[in-house]
């Protein structure tokens, strides 16, 4: 029945679909796509028919949506389905869902949510079951875990994610560093304050952007219009004159 079946449809990978996973299909006469995607255990994951967005298929689950605009998101894992005003980016196993403009986070290992959409109109940005990362509920940030426990109040005005045991957040217009317990660690003397990133943090002061350590020293001085975090030891500034590239130890390359 299976060769048969092969012979008759067409197999091949859709642009969106998990290369582990492959969709078996053809046009209808009317020209709809109808067929199924299948998991790399051989199981039917999803029973496409002439939907109109295919999002990828991790393991034993497939998303799509109905809408050429990816609103009306179906997430299904097996017979289980799900359904989503949207959804925002892929991190991982974790998906972050949207309904009614609160976000929340769907395990598409577990096919399951494990924290409902409630919190504001921002992602929560976790890529690893150990982080603990910024909500924002009632217009402040607080701090949770995947299993939706609060690490930290909500209370501050902004929130950047814990990078080298340390958070970026702002009070009163202000920027500082806290760390897993609440600690204020660096004082909220900042106009902006970014993520560690090869041991350094971007900081403005008045219109300047520098970058400080852990321990608050100005490793390199205030003297950029434009800096971007570190990647691969690398990172991009500028000044009124020129953009260039600098090492950790500030020097130009």
């Amino acid at each position: 029945d299976s060769l048969e079946y092969c012979r008759n449809e067409a197999v091949f990978h859709h642009e969106n679909v998990n290369p582990e996973s492959f969709f078996v299909g053809k046009r209808n006469v009317n020209g709809i796509l109808q067929g199924e995607v299948f998991n790399r255990r051989g199981l039917i994951v999803h029973r496409f028919n002439g939907d109109l967005t295919l999002k990828f298929a991790h393991e034993d689950t497939f998303v799509y949506s109905t809408s050429k605009y990816s609103d009306n998101v179906i997430i299904k894992h097996f017979n289980n389905c799900s359904q989503y005003d949207k959804i925002g980016k892929f991190r991982g196993r974790y998906l972050d869902v949207i309904n009614t403009r609160k976000y929340g986070i769907y395990d598409t290992i577990e096919g399951k949510e494990v924290i409902s959409c409630k919190y504001d109109d921002w992602p929560l940005e976790f890529k690893n079951s150990g982080d603990i990362v910024p909500a924002k509920i009632n217009g402040r940030f607080g701090f949770v875990d995947i299993n939706d426990r609060i690490i930290l109040e909500p209370k501050y005005e902004r929130a950047g994610v814990f990078s080298d045991g340390l958070a970026a957040v702002s009070l009163n217009g202000k920027w500082g560093y806290v760390n897993l317990k609440g600690e204020q660690v660096i004082p909220y003397i900042y106009e902006y304050a970014g993520e560690f990133s090869s041991g350094l943090a971007i900081v403005q002061k008045g219109n300047l952007y520098g970058y400080i350590d852990r321990f608050n020293n100005v490793i390199i001085p205030f003297r950029y219009t434009d800096a971007r975090n570190y990647s691969k030891g690398i990172a991009s500034v500028a000044t009124e004159n020129y953009r260039s590239k600098i090492t950790p130890k500030g020097i130009e390359i």
